[in-house]
């Protein structure tokens, strides 16, 4: 079972200042880690999470279990108005 993530502020300053922040039509792409696959990746905790999941809970305050998926399939965006959710998702953490 996965653990809850808690971002603090600090976190939160961290991730966005790697994020190209446009209009809410646009890709918001992210310039920190990227993986092998082209995937963002952003470390939290000693975890490695996919940036997109970060930039939803940040946006939103809660992580759904299921898939977030990108409707730009992008896959560096992490604008949350591009994200939508996939099949089997609940609520599984809040950012407090």
């Amino acid at each position: 079972m996965k653990t809850a993530i808690t971002l603090t502020d600090a976190d939160a300053e961290r991730f966005w200042a790697q994020v190209f922040i446009r209009t809410h039509k646009e890709c918001w792409e992210y310039s920190g880690k990227i993986d092998k696959n082209g995937r963002a990746r952003f470390n939290v905790n000693g975890r490695t999470i996919m940036a997109h999941r970060i930039a939803f809970l940040l946006e939103y305050e809660w992580m759904p279990s299921g898939e977030i998926l990108r409707t730009c399939h992008n896959k560096t965006c992490v604008n949350p108005h591009h994200m939508s959710l996939g099949k089997n998702n609940n609520e599984v953490a809040t950012n407090s």
